[in-house]
C-alpha cells in the first residue's frame, strides 16, 4: 500500500432536506518513488535505517558506534487537506531528514459537531472505534517492529565480535563466549520475529463512546505547546589519531540474513587510501584518507591522565592523541606526586611511531607519581615543528 488516509468525517441528513452536508479533515502518508516523486505533495521524511560507525582510536583500537541515518530507500510525504472543517498540523525533523514529532488537530466545530449533535453521532462513535483500534494495531506493530530491530542490530554486532576475536586468535574461552552471545541474539531476533507476525495479525479489542451536544465553541483547534523553536544536536567532532576518519557500514537486513556495506563518498580534501598503507585485506575502496591535518585545537595531549600500575606490570605506558616527534625531548622527566617534588632516575621513553610513551616502574617504590613530558610536534601540514608540555599521574601499587 502506497498510501494510507485517516479520514475525519461527520454525515447528517434531514428527512425534511435533500441536502446533505459534511465536514472532513484528511491527513494522508504517501510513500515516495520514481514514478511519484514529481506529482506527491507534503512534507517529506526518511525511515530510520542503522549504520555501524567505526572510528579509528589514538591507541591503535577501534571504536564501534550503532547510528541511525535516513533510509533513502523508504522516503515518504505526509499532506493535509479540510472539507468544512479546520485543523492545526505542526511536524518536527531533524538534521537528518528524520521524522521526531508530530501533531495533528482537526476541528468540525463549525459544521461536524452541530450536524452530529442532530443525527450524525452514530457514525462518529463508528469512525472512532475503528480509528481507535487502527492507532492500536499501529502502536503495536511499531513497538515490535522497534524490538525486532534491536535484536538484529545486537545479532550482527555480536557476529562481528565473534569475527573479529577468531581473526586475531583470542582465547578459546572469549570464543566459546562469543558463540554464545551469539546464540542468545539469534535466540532474541527469532523472538521478535513471532511478537512482530503476531502484532500484524492479532485483531485489538478497543472501546470509545461519543456524547453528542450542542457546540460550545465555533473556533479552530489550539495548537500544542510542544513544539518550539527547531533545535538539533552539535555535530560531533572526532579528534583522529592520524589520517584516518571514520569508517561507515550500512547494515543490510534481507531477511534472511544480514550483511555490512561500506559507504564511501567524495569528502573535500580527501584521497583513496593506498593498498600499501592499509593493514593487509583491507579494501582501499572503502577507507578515505586526509591530505592535510591541524594543530589549532592545540599540542597533542596524553592519556590516560591517571592510572594504577602494578608493580608485576613493570610498565606504565601512557598514549598521545595524535603522534609527536620521537625520541621525547631532553626534560622529560618522573617525579613524585607530593609537595616538594623529588625526581628519579626513571627517563620516560617514546616508542618509535611517537603513538606512547612508558615508565619503567619496576625501580620505583610504591606510591604515587607525576610523568612529565616534553616533546616537539608538528605544527602544520607544511612540516613546522613547536614543542609541548603534558603531564599525567599514575600509581605504583605492590
Amino acid at each position: 500500500m502506497n498510501a494510507s488516509t485517516v479520514t475525519c468525517c461527520f454525515v447528517a441528513s434531514a428527512f425534511s432536506v435533500a441536502l446533505s452536508l459534511s465536514g472532513c479533515a484528511n491527513l494522508t502518508v504517501t510513500k515516495v518513488s520514481a514514478d511519484n516523486d514529481a506529482t506527491t505533495k507534503g512534507v517529506r521524511y526518511y525511515l530510520p535505517k542503522p549504520y555501524l560507525q567505526v572510528t579509528p582510536q589514538p591507541d591503535g583500537t577501534i571504536s564501534v558506534d550503532v547510528i541511525f541515518l535516513p533510509d533513502k530507500q523508504r522516503e515518504y510525504a505526509i499532506d493535509t487537506s479540510s472539507h468544512f472543517s479546520s485543523y492545526t498540523f505542526q511536524i518536527a525533523r531533524d538534521e537528518k531528514g528524520l521524522l521526531t514529532s508530530l501533531e495533528y488537530k482537526a476541528s468540525t466545530t463549525a459544521v461536524g459537531q452541530q450536524l452530529a449533535s442532530s443525527g450524525g453521532a452514530y457514525a462518529a462513535q463508528s469512525y472512532n472505534i475503528k480509528a481507535a483500534g487502527l492507532v492500536a494495531v499501529q502502536a503495536q506493530v511499531n513497538s515490535a517492529q522497534t524490538s525486532l530491530d534491536t535484536a538484529r542490530t545486537s545479532e550482527a554486532s555480536a557476529e562481528a565480535a565473534l569475527a573479529s576475536d577468531q581473526a586475531h586468535g583470542a582465547s578459546a574461552a572469549t570464543i566459546t563466549s562469543d558463540y554464545a552471545a551469539v546464540a542468545q541474539a539469534k535466540a532474541k531476533v527469532q523472538v521478535a520475529e513471532q511478537a512482530l507476525q503476531r502484532a500484524q495479525t492479532a485483531s485489538q479489542a478497543v472501546s470509545t463512546s461519543v456524547a453528542a451536544s450542542t457546540p460550545t465553541t465555533t473556533t479552530a483547534p489550539t495548537m500544542g505547546n510542544a513544539f518550539g523553536q527547531q533545535t538539533w544536536n552539535p555535530p560531533t567532532i572526532y579528534n583522529l589519531p592520524d589520517k584516518y576518519p571514520p569508517v561507515l557500514f550500512a547494515i543490510n537486513d534481507s531477511g534472511s540474513a544480514v550483511s555490512l556495506t561500506a559507504i564511501t563518498s567524495e569528502i573535500p580534501e580527501t584521497t583513496m587510501a593506498s593498498v600499501e598503507e592499509l593493514q593487509k585485506d583491507v579494501d582501499a575502496a572503502a577507507q578515505r584518507t586526509f591530505e592535510t591535518t591541524t594543530t589549532a585545537i592545540g599540542p597533542p595531549t596524553v592519556f590516560p591522565s591517571q592510572q594504577d600500575v602494578p608493580v608485576s606490570s613493570k610498565q606504565a605506558v601512557f598514549y598521545f592523541d595524535r603522534p609527536v616527534n620521537s625520541p621525547l625531548t631532553i626534560g622529560s622527566i618522573v617525579v613524585t606526586d607530593a609537595t616538594p617534588q623529588v625526581a628519579t632516575s626513571v627517563t620516560p621513553k617514546s616508542a618509535a611511531d611517537g603513538k606512547s610513551v612508558s615508565v619503567d616502574v619496576t625501580g620505583l617504590s610504591p606510591g604515587k607519581y607525576i610523568v612529565v613530558l616534553k616533546f616537539s610536534f608538528k605544527a602544520d601540514s607544511s612540516g613546522h615543528v613547536m614543542a609541548g608540555t603534558q603531564q599525567a599521574k599514575f600509581t605504583v601499587t605492590p
